[in-house]
């Protein structure tokens, strides 16, 4: 009954989503020097291409925190969380821009995420570790950056993504954010070998990197104790 109930309400959650980015500012889809064009002019989601796909994802994220984390409070700030995702993303894949204002919503649900991982911490300073995320998710990301300056003489990433890792990290604490960036690299990384394969993509074109940050903070939202078992049997090996 519970996995039903959070699918449906991810699902529900898609027609929302929809409205906000529709309701959004034209600014909030461009650079800050930028002048919004007419491509960033309401409506600029729609159902089909845009809220079905979100509805499902939604739906299969509900279904599977709830699996997680049972009749918890903390479902409430992970639902309104993956929501934010979810827009982040489409705003990311349209637009190469991740709105602020999508990031904000999305840091208030992260820091009660966190709050819950901290209260809920049995460790010795256990509960300072959820909110050491985002300090850790960004600075992956400036030195992704710093690396990106040093190979290829521009950056990596772009600092939405930065704060976007902000915002993961926090949600998903210290240890959580390192398995989430390798996941949504490792992801990103096979896709853009197959799309440089096939030619429809150029080594130095730009593709959003959000998206693929977004899937691998979910999946370790979803997936964190499947994860953290697998890599104590993969280092019992050693």
């Amino acid at each position: 009954m519970g996995y039903a109930l959070f699918a449906l309400l991810g699902l529900g959650m898609s027609p929302l989503c929809l409205w906000i980015l529709n309701k959004m500012p034209d600014r909030a889809f461009c650079d800050y020097d930028e002048t919004p064009g007419t491509e960033c002019a309401s409506p600029r989601f729609f159902l089909k291409p845009h809220g079905i796909p979100l509805g499902l994802f939604l739906a299969l994220c509900g279904a599977l925190l709830f699996g997680r984390y049972g009749w918890q409070p903390v479902l409430i700030p992970l639902l309104l969380l993956i929501a934010c995702l979810g827009m982040i993303a489409l705003s990311d894949l349209k637009f190469t821009i991740i709105p602020d204002e999508l990031l904000i919503a999305g840091g208030v649900a992260a820091f009660f995420v966190a709050l819950h991982d901290a209260l809920g911490s049995q460790l010795l300073w256990g509960w300072i570790l959820p909110f050491l995320g985002a300090p850790l998710g960004a600075g992956m990301v400036l030195l992704l950056n710093l690396l990106g300056r040093l190979l290829y003489k521009r950056d990596a990433v772009g600092m939405g993504d930065l704060k976007l890792l902000a915002v993961c990290g926090l949600a998903l604490g210290a240890g959580g954010i390192v398995m989430g960036a390798l996941l949504g690299v490792l992801l990103a990384g096979v896709v853009f070998a197959i799309l440089m394969l096939s030619k429809k993509m150029q080594p130095d074109q730009y593709y959003p990197f959000g998206p693929w940050l977004v899937l691998g903070t979910l999946l370790t939202l979803c997936f964190r104790p499947l994860f953290d078992r697998a890599v104590v049997w993969y280092l019992s090996l050693l």
